[in-house]
C-alpha cells in the first residue's frame, strides 16, 4: 500500500514537474518564470534560518565515584569461622542482595565501603566477629545504552571514567556509508539526545565528539543516548543522473555535491536547467539552476535544505508524458519505500553485503 506521503508527494511532483515541462516545451530550454534557486535558504521558502535548541553543556561536570547498582553481579567473601564466599549474587531492581541469615538487604547505590558495612550490620546480629569484602565480578548494572542510527547499538559497559566519546566509540561511531567514495553520514548528529534520569540533558552529541568538555561529560549508569538517522531530514535525487538517490541532508550539503553522489548527470541532462523542488508538497516551491553557471564560477552554488527534490531535466525530451514515464519508476514506488531501499542499500554496501529484490 502506498504511504500517504508518497502519494503527496507524487502528485506534488507531478504538479511542479507539468508546470516545469509545459514551460519548457513553450519556449524551449529558456527559463519561463521561474526563480533562480537561492544561493541560501529564504524565508520565502519556510527556511528563515534554525532556532536551535540552547544546549550550553554541563559546566563542572565531574566524575561520580562508583555506587553499585541493580544488575551488578558480586561476589561476597565473609571473613568468619569457618570463612565463606557467596558467588554470583545479583542486586535486584530494587536494590538489595539476598544473603544468608541476613535475608534481604539494600546496598544499591552504596559504595564498595559503605555496601560492605551495611551487609555487615545486618550479619553481625547472627555473628558479631564477621567482616565483609564486596567484589564486583560482573558490573552489568555500570552500563549506558546507546541506540538509534550507530553501528552497533546496545548496552555498553562504563569503564571508571568512560565519557560520550567513550561510549559512541563502543558502540562503533555514527553510522555512514559511501556513495561512489565520498562518504556520507547516515546519522543526525544534531538532532541525538543525552537522557539522564528520564530527562534530556543540555549536551550536544555533536560537540562532544569534537571534544568539546562542556558536553563531551561523564557518562553514568543507566544514561540513554539516542542518535536519529538522517533519513527524516534526506534530499531525493531524481532525472538525468547516474540513479536516484535519496541522500541524508547535512549542514552545508550544496547542488554540485549531491549530483556527484548520484554519479553526475548523464550525457543528455540539460545542465543549464535543473529545479530544485523545495517546501510545503501541497504547494512547492519550484526554482531553476544552472551547472554549468556555478561550475564556471558565474553564480554561488546552492546550498540545500532537508526535504529538497533534485529533478535533472532532458533537453532532448519535449513530451510531458514521456518525461513523467521515464520518472514513474522512481515515483511508483512511493518516496519511503524509495528512501528505505536506497537506505537499506548504502548500509549493506557499507557492510560489505548485498541485498536482493
Amino acid at each position: 500500500m502506498r504511504s500517504s506521503h508518497g502519494q503527496r508527494l507524487r502528485r506534488a511532483l507531478r504538479a511542479a514537474l507539468t508546470v516545469s515541462l509545459t514551460c519548457s516545451v513553450a519556449v524551449s530550454s529558456v527559463a519561463c518564470g521561474f526563480p533562480t534557486a537561492p544561493a541560501y535558504p529564504t524565508k520565502e521558502d519556510g527556511f528563515s534560518g534554525p532556532n536551535p535548541v540552547p544546549r550550553p553543556g554541563l559546566p563542572g561536570d565531574s566524575a561520580l565515584p562508583l555506587k553499585l547498582q541493580p544488575g551488578d553481579v558480586l561476589t561476597i567473601d565473609l571473613a568468619t569461622e569457618p570463612p565463606r564466599s557467596l558467588a554470583g549474587v545479583v542486586i535486584d531492581g530494587t536494590g538489595q542482595v539476598h544473603v544468608p541469615m541476613a535475608g534481604d538487604v539494600a546496598i544499591g547505590s552504596l559504595g564498595l565501603t559503605e555496601a560492605e558495612k551495611t551487609l555487615e550490620a545486618a550479619l553481625k546480629q547472627y555473628d558479631k566477629f564477621v567482616q565483609v569484602t564486596i567484589t564486583i565480578t560482573d558490573p552489568k548494572g555500570q552500563r549506558a545504552t546507546v541506540l538509534g542510527a550507530v553501528v552497533s547499538q546496545g548496552n555498553v559497559t562504563l569503564i571508571p571514567g568512560a565519557r560520550v566519546t567513550d561510549v559512541i566509540a563502543a558502540v562503533g561511531g555514527p553510522l555512514t556509508s559511501s556513495s561512489d567514495g565520498i562518504p556520507v553520514m547516515l546519522a543526525d548528529l544534531g538532532g541525538a539526545v543525552l537522557i539522564r534520569g528520564g530527562s534530556t540533558q543540555p549536551v550536544s552529541i555533536a560537540r562532544a565528539l569534537e571534544g568539546d568538555p562542556l558536553h563531551n561529560v561523564f557518562m553514568r549508569p543507566g544514561d540513554h543516548i539516542y542518535v536519529p538517522p538522517a533519513f527524516g531530514r534526506s534530499v531525493t535525487v531524481l532525472g538525468q543522473v547516474g540513479g536516484p538517490r535519496v541522500l541524508p541532508h547535512q549542514t552545508g550539503l550544496r547542488l554540485s555535491q549531491v549530483l556527484a553522489m548520484s554519479g553526475g548527470v548523464t550525457v543528455g541532462a540539460d545542465k543549464g536547467d535543473i529545479r530544485v523542488i523545495r517546501g510545503s508538497l501541497e504547494a512547492p516551491r519550484v526554482y531553476q539552476a544552472s551547472l554549468a553557471d556555478f561550475v564556471d564560477g558565474d553564480v554561488h552554488d546552492v546550498s540545500l535544505q532537508p526535504g529538497d527534490i533534485i529533478f535533472v531535466t532532458d533537453h532532448a525530451i519535449e513530451d510531458i508524458g514521456e518525461v513523467l514515464s521515464v520518472i514513474s519508476p522512481a515515483l511508483s514506488l512511493g518516496f519511503s519505500s524509495l528512501a528505505l531501499a536506497i537506505s537499506l542499500n548504502q548500509a549493506n554496501e557499507n557492510n560489505g553485503t548485498t541485498t536482493t529484490e
